[in-house]
């Protein structure tokens, strides 16, 4: 049986409102998780690192670093293919040395949608960032068409009302993480 979360919510990025149905919930690391859904009427997946919650907003990282690359060959839905998983990751761990460079800094998460793969850091400040990015985008993805936002969010708004899942999602993760361990634990006794 599949349980859908319903959850409106604002993108600063791409500048819009967009319905959120949330049908498949699964962690991909300790405290990341990744949901697969319907983002405005088009299908779209968010990984979040849901750790942060426990520490947010964090005075010291007042700014959010969103990059965004568009890919040349999405999947017909608009996700990551096989293809262009490898430049997608590449970009991101380049994205992410940059963003090491600042004293603090948190990876809050990632949005792919319509082609188009969103990065979203927070960071103590932003001198240099747009002087960096700009030159590792020319130099390593000219190919790609690349998109950049450097904002104050003290409040860490686009992580509490974007990124991260509503309520009905964090009842759902944990009822996931209780099932999972419960097969695990089976697997192992037999």
């Amino acid at each position: 049986m599949r349980t859908f979360i319903y959850k409106f919510v604002y993108n600063p990025f791409l500048g819009a409102l967009l319905f959120v149905v949330i049908s498949s919930t699964h962690a991909i690391e300790k405290d990341w998780f990744s949901f697969v859904g319907e983002f405005d009427k088009t299908v779209g997946k968010m990984d979040v690192n849901v750790s942060l919650r426990k520490k947010a907003p964090m005075l010291t990282q007042p700014f959010l670093v969103m990059t965004s690359m568009k890919m040349n060959k999405s999947t017909t839905d608009g996700l990551d293919s096989d293809e262009e998983l490898p430049t997608l990751l590449k970009f991101s761990k380049q994205v992410e040395l940059i963003v090491k460079a600042k004293d603090t800094y948190s990876y809050a998460g990632n949005f792919t949608h319509e082609g188009v793969r969103i990065n979203y850091f927070y960071v103590s400040d932003t001198i240099g960032l747009r002087q960096a990015f700009t030159k590792m985008y020319a130099d390593q993805f000219p190919e790609y068409s690349l998109g950049l936002n450097l904002k104050e969010d003290k409040k860490w708004q686009t992580y509490f009302e974007f990124l991260f899942p509503g309520e009905d999602a964090i009842e759902q993760i944990k009822e996931n993480r209780k099932q999972k361990a419960r097969i695990d634990k089976g697997s192992k006794s037999k």
